[in-house]
């Protein structure tokens, strides 16, 4: 038996001068204050947040007994590539929150943007999404004209690792931007977490042990290993550590992406990395107030990895890295 019911995706920041924006088969209509209460009684995930007035809803067709796999299953076949091209189509933090199905007198909803990842941000509010009922007819050309540009990306493969051979033809060069794009605003994949801490990890690591005019990979391990290593072993260990990490960091952002050995070695290790730059904010807690400015620590460092009794003097002065396990 077959229902004929409306699935809802909540938008947060997205304005419009129209309450109703009609596309066809489906469409965006702004939340009354009414709207907002009766669904934060009966939703889990709907807290009334203030940037969170719109919803987009279409109709469609369900089988009894199947709500929640039908949700998943139109998040990933309707809602994501959609959202993609409003992403795509204007500037504006514009973010999909909760999606969510009211059927046989229950509620259904699944969580799409974490809290905890952007969702709550001041910085995020302040650039709104801006879509008014005039920029109908210019959004519908558009989603026309790049259909056959992102077909392809509609594949489920990873932005980071090299395609299947049957898929080894496709160009899939702007896979890895448009996830960066879309991080924020869809939340965490848990499939590829380990790739965007990758990321985010090295960059803290930049912005630890390098400066403006000096972003290669040797810098930084030598810089790294040479502040966190109590010995000659220890400092090979963590330099070539961190140099594979670079590595891969690099494959994947320049776009050269990589081998099943490379994901594995970065699923397996990530934790190393994590705890590497765990001890290094706390070594640069100490370094900081040895020298005063960035460029100092850094030169620091260098004369420390140059000259080993000077270096064993230095990593004697890190106390609350020498307290930490």
């Amino acid at each position: 038996m077959i229902d004929d019911i409306q699935i809802c995706s909540v938008l947060r920041n997205f304005q419009s001068d129209s309450d109703d924006l009609q596309f066809g088969d489906f469409w965006i209509e702004k939340l009354t204050s009414k709207d907002k209460k009766n669904l934060s009684h009966e939703l889990h995930y709907f807290n009334n947040y203030p940037c969170d007035n719109h919803l987009l809803i279409k109709w469609d067709h369900i089988g009894r007994g199947n709500t929640g796999d039908f949700l998943i299953r139109r998040i990933r076949i309707f809602w994501l590539p959609l959202f993609r091209l409003l992403k795509l189509f204007k500037s504006g933090n514009l973010i999909m929150t909760i999606g969510f199905l009211h059927s046989n007198n229950k509620w259904r909803e699944i969580r799409i943007q974490d809290e905890d990842f952007f969702g709550l941000s001041d910085a995020y509010n302040n650039n709104p999404y801006i879509f008014n009922k005039s920029d109908i007819v210019a959004f519908k050309t558009f989603c026309t004209e790049i259909n056959d540009y992102l077909k392809y990306l509609n594949f489920s493969v990873s932005p980071f690792r090299k395609t299947p051979e049957p898929l080894h033809n496709i160009d899939f060069r702007c896979l890895l931007a448009t996830h960066i794009l879309l991080k924020g605003s869809i939340g965490r994949n848990d499939n590829i977490f380990v790739f965007d801490r990758l990321i985010e990890i090295i960059y803290a690591f930049e912005s630890l042990y390098l400066d403006r005019d000096n972003r290669k990979k040797e810098p930084l391990a030598s810089r790294a290993s040479t502040v966190l290593s109590k010995n000659e072993n220890e400092k090979q260990e963590v330099y070539k550590t961190l140099k594979m990490f670079y590595e891969i960091r690099n494959d994947i952002v320049h776009g050269s992406l990589i081998e099943d050995k490379d994901e594995d070695y970065l699923r397996n290790n990530i934790f190393i990395l994590e705890d590497y730059l765990r001890k290094s904010i706390l070594a640069f807690l100490d370094l900081n107030l040895i020298k005063k400015t960035k460029p100092e620590v850094l030169g620091l460092i260098k004369k420390a990895g140059d000259n080993p009794q000077f270096k064993n003097e230095i990593r004697g002065k890190l106390k609350i890295l020498n307290l930490a396990n």
